[in-house]
Order: structure tokens, then sequence, then C-alpha cells
């Protein structure tokens, strides 16, 4: 059982709260403050209340309080300015204003596991941060996403993106409930400590079927010698669970190392920052990576991390122009590119800034050369499909968009590659599969910014008028509705833009 709201998942009988899909760490205390305000959404809640029901009655005093609300409001992206979720009545105490769902037990325990695909199959988790050192967490996540990037690249590999690995951070999950809820037949776990110059790395693989270790290795090396652990144990891996894979060409790792760890460091810095999805932290990650690029400017996933950085800020925090946007990433987007043409991520921001200008066939085409560089790439995957979608080729998008999600479950962008199925649908005139998609990423994001758009075209186009006008309602009060209805955005057709809007005058529009 839990609650959704935003792009947040609640989850009560894990004690956890994720942030479109990324966990985020919570002190027991504030965990419980959040839940009760989200139960005690209906009505205000006092002071009084807090202190009887989460500090048992214990004196607590106004400072102590105010932390802990401060803490909630952090955790779920609130600000004391905004109060769009928790807002704060002066002298009468707290009210949860966001809109809540619910999940069901039975819907959860329910889920199917995902069947394992047709070639070996792994997820690499993060390797566990051994050092009591929170600050160094973003260690073990960057040898965890190397080991991925490595294994990715092997065409006879099934590899399982780092968002989704990832989301068992700090849980105590069995390793053979993770190959269910993947779908993969493999997990390699692991974990490091740092000490001065000298490192400590473990890794082991586990059959997740068969719950058995297949092959474990422990190296205490140097920091000079970093990178040639992680090409060790990413060749042990690939040997370990695909014999077949040893008796081909040794695959070689494509990425270029940096010259110098502190660049390696900068550039996971800047990562870590990214996945708490905050505009502080985005400010936080460029400067991260801008380091990384000055201490070695060789390194091409840096100049790809900033521009897509650039480039997602917009469309999540609307912090600036896009036309401003794409100027400023683009030649970093082209540095990466002729820096390392063998690194995926370059293409991939290339083809987002090519469909923000709304040349979507050209998009297309670096899409392919991304998967063509790195067939795992779970965005390359999404990206393929959204191209296919906006220039005029929606049933093939299918594939792609179904494909990244599968490659990434819970991946951030899952909203947004569900809102590109919908449109699939719409542009197929398979309007009750739209609303069928619409509908449920709309119990997970409700306030979604498009997704309202087009549920009330499809609701319109299948003649539910009294649930079109609602839906319409909604998306009409929505910033969206200016830019992606009374103007058409450069990324859709002009017919594409107009079958839209008859759905949207189907419903009750008036434009």
């Amino acid at each position: 059982m839990g609650f959704l709201f935003e792009n947040h998942e609640l989850d009560l009988s894990r004690r956890e709260l994720r942030r479109a899909g990324e966990l985020v760490p919570l002190e027991p205390q504030v965990f419980d403050l959040l839940v009760y305000l989200i139960e005690n959404r209906d009505r205000v809640v006092t002071k009084d209340d807090l202190i009887q029901s989460i500090w048992k009655g214990r004196i607590v005093s106004e400072s102590a309080l105010t932390t802990r609300i401060n803490a909630v409001r952090k955790a779920v992206g609130d600000s004391g300015d905004s109060q769009r979720l928790i807002r704060t009545l002066p002298r009468r105490g707290f009210r949860f204003v966001g809109e809540v769902s619910q999940t069901s037990p039975a819907a959860a325990a329910s889920a199917p596991a995902l069947p394992l695909p047709d070639k070996p199959s792994i997820a690499v988790l993060s390797f566990t941060n051994m050092t009591g050192d929170p600050d160094n967490d973003y260690f073990g996540d960057g040898i965890a996403e190397d080991v991925i990037t490595n294994l990715s690249r092997n065409p006879f590999l099934f590899v399982i993106a780092r968002n989704s690995s990832f989301a068992y951070k700090g849980r105590p999950v069995e390793v053979r409930q993770i190959g269910r809820e993947l779908g993969v037949r493999y997990v390699l776990e692991g974990s490091v400590q740092r000490a001065g110059s000298h490192v400590r790395i473990t890794a082991q693989l586990i059959d997740a079927a068969a719950g058995g270790h297949m092959w474990a290795e422990r190296y205490d090396r140097d920091l000079t010698d970093f990178f040639a652990v992680q090409d060790e144990i990413t060749d042990s891996v690939a040997t370990a669970i695909a014999p077949a894979i040893a008796q081909q060409e040794r695959h070689q790792a494509l990425r270029k190392s940096p010259e110098s760890l502190s660049a390696w460091e900068a550039f996971h810095r800047g990562r870590w920052h990214v996945a708490r999805m905050t505009v502080a932290d985005f400010e936080a990650a460029k400067a991260f990576y801008r380091q990384a690029i000055a201490l070695d400017p060789t390194l091409a996933p840096a100049y790809a991390a900033l521009a897509n950085t650039m480039l997602t800020e917009v469309t999540l925090f609307q912090t600036r122009g896009v036309p401003e946007a794409i100027a400023e990433a683009l030649p970093l987007v082209h540095k990466a590119i002729a820096v390392d043409p063998k690194h995926a991520g370059g293409h991939i921001n290339n083809g987002v800034a090519l469909v923000m200008q709304g040349q979507c066939e050209a998009a297309v085409v670096e899409a392919r050369r991304a998967l063509s560089v790195d067939p795992n790439h779970a965005g390359a995957h999404l990206l393929l499909g959204n191209a296919l979608c906006l220039s005029g080729r929606p049933r093939e998008a299918l594939e792609p968009i179904r494909s990244g999600l599968r490659h990434d479950p819970y991946t951030p962008q899952r909203y947004l590659a569900r809102f590109h199925l919908v449109m699939a649908h719409y542009f197929l005139r398979e309007y009750e599969d739209a609303v069928e998609v619409a509908t449920e990423l709309l119990r997970s994001y409700p306030n979604h910014p498009w997704a309202d758009i087009w549920l009330a075209a499809a609701l319109g186009q299948l003649g539910r008028l009294e649930e079109a006008g609602e839906a319409l309602k909604k998306a009409m009060a929505l910033k969206a509705f200016d830019s992606t209805v009374r103007r058409r955005p450069p990324y859709n057709r002009p017919e594409d833009h107009e079958h839209k809007l008859e759905g949207l005058r189907k419903a009750g529009w008036q434009g």
C-alpha cells in the first residue's frame, strides 16, 4: 500500500519515497511525518497532533518541528515560498494540499515478473559505499555505472540501465526478487572502500534464478590502477555469464578513460546531483561537469552530460527559453561527438536537441547511430521511438519505446516514454489505447503537463463527451496548454497538430 502524488511514490510497506523512480533518502521520523500529513490531508494538522502522533507526546521545540517540516518539504521538492504541496496555515497548523492517489497492495502483489530476454541478461547494482561517509556514495555509483556502460556495448548481452538497477540502492532486497522485477538472469553487486591512495573493490556475480554465486573477486589496488580494475570486472563478468562471448573478439571498453581520477570523480559527482532532481542540484551538477572538462578535455561523457542537463532543466523547471538552452548545449554535444564518436551520449543529446527544433527525421538518424554504438542504451531506444512518432511513423515508434522501458523499467523518463505511447496510439487513431495509457500515466503523475491534453482529444474522438469535457477543463488550466495547442510546437507536423485540435474541438474546445 502507498500513495502517488506528482512524480513521487510513497511505499508504506517498504518505507520508501521515490521521485521519478529514484530513491529519496529519508530519516525515519521525516518519513513518518510525511505519511501522517498525507493520511490526514482532508484537514489541517495542528502542532499538537504532530507531537502526539510523531513524537508520542514528548516535548518538542518550535525550531525542531520547523526543521522536520522543512525536511519533508525538501524531500518532496516543495518550498516554503510556493508551498505547492504542504501549506502552512499561520497559528493553525499544516495541511498536505497536493493531489494524491492510493496504490493497491493487491495490485502490487499481483504484478507479473518481467520475462527473461532471449540473450544473457544482467543488472549491475550500485557498489556499496563502505567508507562510512555518505559523501563518497558517488564513488560506488561511478564504478557500477562504468561497468554498465562497458557491458552494454556488447551486443550479445541484455543490460538493464543504471536508473533501474540503482533503484535498489540502500534497500534490503533479495537478489531473486531483483531478478524477477527487472527480468534478468544475473545480478552483479559489489562494494568499495577507499583509504588515501588505496582502494579495495569487491564484486560478485549471482545467478538470480538459482540464487548461486557464479564468480567473485576482490581487488586491492592503488587508485592509479582504478580503471584497469573496472575493465577486469567487465571482462570477468562477460566471460562468466556468456562463454560464447569469450569466443568472439575480446570486447574492449569503447569509452576513453579520463587521464586523471579527479576528472572521473567530478563527472560522477555531477551525475549524483542530477539524480536529486532539483534546480539547485542541477546547478551543482553543471559546475562539476565543467570541472571534469577542465581537468580532462577528452572526457566525452562530461560534455554530453553537461548538454543533457541544460536541455533537461528547460523541460523540467522552465528556467529559461528553449532556444537559449539549445544554443548553449549544441556546441557541447558536437564536442562530445568529436572527442569520442563511439560514445552514445553525444548522439543521444544531439537527437534530443534536433527533436526540440522540429528536425525529427535527423533525430531518427542520430538515435540509430547511438544504438549502433550502445544497443542496450534505454535513452537511445526512447529517443528513436519519440522521433519516429513525431516524424509520422507512429507504428514503428511502438517497439523502440517499449524496448526502452524494458531496458530501464524505473527510468525517471518513464513518464515521457508513456506519454510518447499516448501520442503514438492517438496518431494511429487507436483512441481507446491512447485513453488507457493516458489514464494510467495520470494515476502515477497527476500533474503531468501534457497527458490531459491528449486524453481530452482521445475522449473527444471517441464521443465520450462528459469525460472529455472534464479532461479538457483540467488541460486548459495547465501552463502547457497555450504553448502546445494554441501555438504549434516545432516538433509537431502540421497534420498531426490539426489531428490533435480536431479531438480537442470534439471535446468542447472553442479555439
